[in-house]
């Protein structure tokens, strides 16, 4: 699965690279290096022998570039047109989890993104033919049809889109033992934590940073994987997700903290001291109550 952004630009459509660092392909040495235009995908594909292939672009996957989680996306008819065109030129079917509104679907409670998860969840035998064989456009359609309803779970708006060849009869792909189900890597939900927002009660500002600390030892325990409680998103709003609030008082070096772990009309505080000399202790004990409070897998 080739993980892209899109990005419409010198008259054709690009897709840029994990790699990228911003979507500004003004300079054509930049979009060589982390760019990937459609020509190139269809001119690269035509060179591959075999009579029956299948491309899926996850190309609401954000690599390193979106940082907004927020920011809308929506897909344009010159995309659509892209994707016919290397369907048509290439004879082959085309899956794309390009259209996608209000926020980044990679960052989901199933630490996957939705059209991933989705096919994983078809090949696992949701949408196996005879209960064993992946035929394609049984595993596209249910793609599509999946992604939705996963995507309102979060608050959005995400619809795949299927391009496949005139005339095209449909093919296995695989085939899959029940041996093989087993091992297909399906994440269970995860509780999503936003941004954490902290503040003096006197000062009304984080005077200790304590915000961007306990940001950072979140994003920390989310990237552990499969292992990982929960998944943070850098973000401040969105619907089923946890907010973390606090408020702290510093007296004569020693810190008392009173956080607030909210979602919807269900709350939860609780209190951490610490001192201001080991404000790294103060928020590993912040994390670690906040972990125990939020539920687990």
């Amino acid at each position: 699965m080739c993980e892209f952004i899109c990005r419409e630009s010198y008259g054709d459509f690009h897709y840029l690279t994990s790699e990228a660092r911003s979507d500004e392909l003004k300079d054509t040495a930049v979009r060589e290096q982390v760019a990937v235009s459609s020509q190139q995908l269809t001119e690269a594909i035509k060179q591959i022998p075999a009579l029956k292939q299948v491309l899926i672009l996850d190309t609401c996957a954000s690599g390193r570039l979106v940082q907004k989680l927020t920011e809308k996306r929506q897909i344009s008819s010159s995309q659509i047109r892209a994707l016919e065109r290397v369907k048509d030129r290439t004879g082959m079917y085309v899956l794309a989890g390009c259209a996608a509104d209000a926020v980044s679907y990679e960052a989901t409670n199933y630490g996957q993104g939705l059209l991933t998860h989705s096919l994983l969840l078809g090949m696992r035998g949701a949408a196996l033919r005879e209960e064993s064989y992946v035929d394609v456009s049984s595993l596209f359609d249910f793609a599509a049809d999946q992604v939705p309803q996963l995507a309102q779970g979060v608050g959005g708006i995400q619809r795949p889109v299927i391009a496949s060849p005139k005339g095209g009869a449909s093919f296995d792909i695989g085939q899959v033992s029940d041996a093989d189900k087993e091992s297909i890597p399906l994440q269970s939900p995860r509780p999503l934590v936003l941004k954490a927002s902290f503040q003096d009660e006197f000062e009304f500002e984080d005077t200790l940073g304590l915000g961007k600390l306990i940001n950072e030892q979140l994003r920390e325990v989310a990237a552990r994987g499969q292992e990982a409680p929960l998944v943070f998103l850098d973000a401040t709003e969105l619907p089923s997700a946890y907010r973390l609030l606090g408020r702290y008082a510093v007296e004569d070096g020693n810190v008392k903290v009173t956080v607030q772990l909210s979602r919807g009309e269900d709350r939860k505080r609780f209190t951490v001291e610490g001192t201001k000399s080991e404000l790294e202790q103060l928020v590993k004990k912040i994390v670690q109550q906040t972990q125990s409070r939020l539920p687990r897998n």
